[in-house]
């Protein structure tokens, strides 16, 4: 770690792993992880180069720089950082004691993506004690180093990142109001109930209480697509059940199903399946 000033205590635990070409083919895995005891001086900076930083508060508080943003960490809350781009993370002025994964793999981004599409901000993880426990869990495997401690690692940073999501998205219901939320719900119960029928955009909007580009972006957030999307793949799951079940023409399916015509079904059903509907048919009569 590059550092421009550090102070950790004796008590810290600093462990490093070198992983397989095995371990480099899996979604997640580990080069670094650490249980930090700090001073108030306590500062690191980079310029950039590869992976991400997840970082837990145990006790005390930190504070993470990022791209203008600067996010405070105090106790019980997480944050990961993309270390691809310059960063700086510090002790606040008692400390910081805290655990930390440098993470890769080729399903990092996707997750970091998901967690923050508007830009980092600390995660409440008081009601989730995965943090807490997986260190220990993280260090038997870097000890074992095989195999099967690869792959068991990498299912445990996804179920740490998925429990990052989970709070973040429970806290950005929380401070958006569930009345937002509850807009959502009746735009979803409107496509269930009328996706045989033409739909637009403002169609959906009549439904909810703000604007249509916040209802976009927080339909979006939501259902992680948009409402086009979300009512096209409600069409096409339809169409999958007719085509299952029924001995109804492809014609009257795109009909029943509110495609356009039947070149619009079979366009977007081949999208969304990789297949026409007829060879759907053929593979699950």
């Amino acid at each position: 770690m590059n550092t421009t000033e550090q102070t950790i205590s004796k008590n810290s635990i600093w462990l490093t792993a070198t992983p397989a070409p095995f371990a480099k083919t899996l979604p997640f895995y580990l080069t670094e992880a650490g249980m930090f005891e700090t001073s108030e001086n306590y500062a690191v900076s980079r310029g950039g180069g590869g992976g991400f930083l997840l970082f837990y508060t145990i006790g005390k508080s930190g504070v993470l720089e990022q791209n203008g943003r600067i996010v405070d960490l105090p106790e019980n809350h997480a944050a990961i950082l993309d270390c691809s781009m310059p960063h700086y993370y510090h002790a606040d002025k008692d400390g910081w004691d805290f655990i930390w994964f440098y993470i890769n793999g080729n399903g990092v981004r996707a997750m970091f993506d998901i967690i923050y599409p508007d830009g980092i901000f600390a995660v409440d993880m008081r009601d989730d004690m995965e943090l807490r426990s997986v260190f220990p869990r993280i260090s038997v495997m870097i000890r074992d180093n095989d195999m099967k401690s690869f792959a068991e690692m990498s299912l445990v940073l996804h179920s740490l990142l998925n429990a990052v999501l989970l709070a973040a998205l429970d806290s950005e219901r929380d401070a958006r109001a569930a009345d937002f939320y509850n807009d959502i719900s009746n735009v979803t119960a409107y496509i269930k109930n009328c996706y045989k029928y033409p739909i637009t955009l403002d169609d959906m909007v009549k439904y909810v209480h703000m604007s249509k580009y916040h209802f976009i972006r927080i339909f979006k957030r939501a259902m992680g697509v948009t409402p086009y999307q979300y009512l096209t793949s409600y069409r096409i799951n339809e169409a999958k059940t007719l085509l299952r079940t029924t001995d109804m023409s492809v014609g009257e399916i795109a009909e029943e199903c509110g495609f356009l015509d039947t070149s619009n079904f079979i366009a977007h059903f081949k999208k969304h399946t990789g297949q026409k509907p007829t060879r759907y048919r053929r593979d699950f009569s």
